[in-house]
């Protein structure tokens, strides 16, 4: 030790000497290690007495559960004041009053207490009741009674009292456990005091005159006389209520601050740099795996269960030597086999009155669940972010507070352009009053699933779109927001529309001609596409001529010129012809401003803005069909749609040319059947006259040759030879001969008549 820091220890040496309060260092356990000569004096020990003493032979009040109690609250709050009695070497009890200092010296815990002596005449005889006078009973600040060696009650102080709500009248001769709540117990302490000539801080209750009871520590003294003989007991009472209060408070404190870890998943550590020691709350402890009660809780162990134990030994080392800011996420293996965790942790480090560190005091947060959490909202997040449908948040009141990029493609505002801004910026006018009470359903707590709405772009273009509005709900269930998810269904209404028209226009080709159904092909496409001019025109198979087919229900009343059915050659037409040269559709919106136009007949209906789409087979273009005068922009929706419904035309349009051309060759060929058939009935007539004047001429001289060789046959068949006889067999056989041959022809005839009449039955 230099010369410089025996110097100073001297100083400090005689300063504590020269002290008028007395002073004591003792340990953990009531060792006393020093004391100064005030100590000294008012013990009446000396030096080298007290310094192999504890405090338990000096303080009446000392017992070890007292004692330990006392040290732990001294160690928490470092310093403290209290009250006791001590006792010196000729027995004198003495009142003091001690203010202590808690502090660590090479790893060793000390106590280092000033001890003031309340007063001269306060001493408590112990030889002599004759000087302990109800003055110093009085004088005393905590409650003091006195009891007789017939263990009733010979004086009480004021304060003692006020604590028990009793007078001193009621108190004075009343047995000991008259004060207290248990009154058999308090015999037996009581019993003990007499016994051993002494209690330290023995828990009791003390009854109060409201009934009530009072936590208290009882601590007594036999005073005896010169001959041993019991004079009086002083006992001395402390009101625990206020520390029972303040001990229950930090019970209940500190469970509330334990369970307030538990749910929260965070513990605490300290780390002591000078002896490597590591502490752990009982979460900590629990987040890595251990068991709170029982197993140690060792830097070692605990890096064990870090597998990126480098980077966190590191920081703690720049926390150290750089007081680099500590603030780590990082994987732990928790002990006892359970899933891996994720951790926060942060950490300040700990200093000495002079600066240096001592300790790391550090937090750990387990946030496995709210990583999990994050992750699962970060995807949300992002598959709302990413989807093509609107997803839209808005307060109750409709105003937009959020808006994802599905709304941008859907609605073409930004973010930045509708935040803030209500929804029915998007509503057409005639929509709103819809919005205002799905907005009242919402706020009623409904949700509106399935509706189909009328929404307005940016661009001014009305879209369809199929919605689902949900209330938004916080923790507690009350509804603060609306949800809205939006998707286009334009086009899915358009294809319906479509299909609709497709299936009609077959329906409608069954019972009407081809002229009729050109004519409603383009009044659907006039309902499609919003327009109010159409024509079709077909071109002929030379590539050169164009014939108008027909216009819409809508241009014939209101073009005045009878064009329908007009052949001119196509380099005639008007711009709308582009699109054959082309083979593309053509759009102009814009129609006024070409420089070309051509082509309209007189009294022609105005054109604002038109789209044509030519209908192509093979390689050449085989018609044309456009519309007009659409109030907003044509686009490649309406090319799409006019494209599925004039190729639909066009094929039907193919058919029912195709029907025509047969009917007229069914017709071309009746008409000669027709002929055919009045020529064979002309002849069967004739043949039929000619089989009847046969039939007439010719029956008369077979009649006469038939009864001429009858009459023969009479008169001479006696007179005959058998060649004359078979001659006259012949005759009258060819005879009979003929005669069927008359009926042949005339049965003949009346055939020829009957296929006449079925002929005409069946062109009828």
């Amino acid at each position: 030790m230099s010369k410089t820091a025996r110097t100073e220890n001297d100083l400090l040496l005689f300063a504590f000497e020269n002290l008028v309060e007395a002073v004591f260092l003792a340990d953990s356990v009531g060792k006393i290690f020093y004391v100064n000569a005030a100590a000294c004096h008012y013990l009446k020990y000396e030096k080298s007495e007290l310094e192999r003493m504890n405090l338990s032979e000096i303080d009446v009040s000392f017992y070890d559960e007292g004692w330990a109690l006392k040290w732990s609250r001294l160690k928490e709050k470092q310093t403290c004041t209290l009250k006791t009695i001590h006792r010196a070497k000729d027995g004198l009890l003495l009142p003091v009053e001690i203010q202590a200092k808690h502090f660590r010296y090479h790893d060793q815990e000390f106590g280092l207490s000033f001890v003031h002596v309340m007063s001269e005449d306060q001493e408590i005889p112990q030889n002599n009741v004759g000087i302990f006078d109800h003055n110093m009973i009085h004088a005393h600040t905590e409650p003091l009674l006195l009891l007789n060696n017939e263990r009733r009650i010979l004086d009480v102080n004021p304060v003692f009292i006020k604590l028990s709500q009793f007078t001193r009248d009621e108190l004075i001769d009343k047995e000991f456990q008259f004060c207290f709540l248990l009154p058999n117990l308090a015999e037996q302490v009581c019993q003990v005091i007499f016994n051993e000539g002494m209690l330290s801080e023995f828990p009791l209750d003390l009854k109060t005159k409201s009934g009530a009871s009072v936590p208290v520590l009882v601590n007594a003294l036999i005073l005896r006389d010169l001959q041993g003989q019991v004079n009086n007991v002083i006992v001395y009472v402390r009101d625990l209520s206020h520390e029972k209060e303040t001990e229950h408070s930090l019970r209940i404190n500190d469970e509330r601050f334990r369970r307030a870890q538990a749910l929260g998943h965070v513990g605490n550590w300290e780390y002591d740099i000078h002896n490597d020691q590591f502490w752990g709350s009982e979460e900590a402890k629990r987040i890595y795996g251990f068991d709170p009660a029982s197993e140690r809780f060792s830097v070692k162990e605990v890096e064990s269960c870090i597998p990126n134990r480098i980077e966190v030994h590191q920081a703690l080392i720049d926390l150290i030597e750089q007081e680099k800011p500590y603030a780590l996420e990082f994987e732990i293996l928790p002990k006892n086999g359970q899933p891996a965790r994720i951790i926060h942790s942060i950490a300040e480090l700990k200093k000495d009155e002079r600066g240096n560190p001592v300790a790391i005091e550090g937090v750990i947060q387990d946030i496995t669940e709210q990583k999990k959490l994050q992750e699962k909202t970060n995807l949300l997040a992002s598959i709302v972010a990413s989807s093509d449908e609107a997803i839209i948040g808005k307060t109750l009141e409709g105003v937009v507070t959020s808006w994802n990029k599905g709304a941008e493609l859907i609605y073409g505002y930004s973010s930045e352009e509708i935040i803030g801004k209500s929804i029915t910026v998007v509503v057409p006018e005639e929509d709103r009053e819809s919005v205002i009470q799905i907005l009242s359903d919402i706020r009623a707590g409904k949700s509106i699933y399935h509706y189909e709405a009328k929404r307005r772009r940016k661009d001014g273009r009305i879209i369809d779109v199929g919605l689902v509005v949900s209330p938004i709900l916080d923790a507690t269930g009350k509804i603060t927001g609306i949800s809205t998810v939006a998707h286009d269904i334009t086009q899915q209404k358009m294809s319906a529309a479509i299909n609709a028209s497709r299936l009609h226009l077959i329906e409608y080709s069954l019972t009407h001609s081809l002229s009729e159904l050109l004519e409603e092909t383009i009044n659907e496409i006039e309902k499609l596409t919003k327009s109010q001019l159409g024509f079709f025109h077909f071109i002929e198979e030379d590539q050169g001529k164009v014939a108008l087919e027909n216009w819409s229900t809508n241009t014939q009343a209101q073009c005045g010129a009878k064009g329908i059915g007009m052949h001119y050659p196509i380099e005639q037409a008007g711009v709308w012809a582009n699109c054959f040269y082309s083979q593309q559709a053509e759009i102009h919106n814009d129609f006024k401003s070409l420089p070309d136009r051509k082509g309209f007949p007189e009294y022609h209906a105005d054109v604002i803005r038109e789209v044509v789409v030519p209908v192509i087979r093979g390689e050449k273009v085989v018609a044309v069909l456009g519309v007009g005068n659409k109030l907003s922009d044509y686009d490649q929706a309406d090319v799409a749609t006019i494209t599925r419904i004039a190729d639909l035309a066009w094929d039907i349009a193919e058919r029912k040319r195709a029907e025509e051309q047969l009917h007229r060759l069914n017709q071309e060929l009746e008409a000669r059947v027709y002929a055919r058939t009045k020529e064979l009935e002309n002849a069967n007539s004739e043949l039929e006259s000619f089989a009847y004047s046969v039939s007439h001429d010719l029956r008369a001289p077979l009649r006469h040759i038939n009864g001429y060789i009858q009459l023969l046959r009479e008169h001479t068949s006696q007179k005959m030879d058998a060649d004359s006889l078979r001659f006259m067999d012949i005759i009258t056989q060819s005879a009979n001969l003929m005669d069927d041959l008359i009926d042949g022809i005339l049965s003949f005839s009346r055939n020829g008549q009957n296929r006449d009449e079925f002929s005409r039955s069946q062109y009828a």
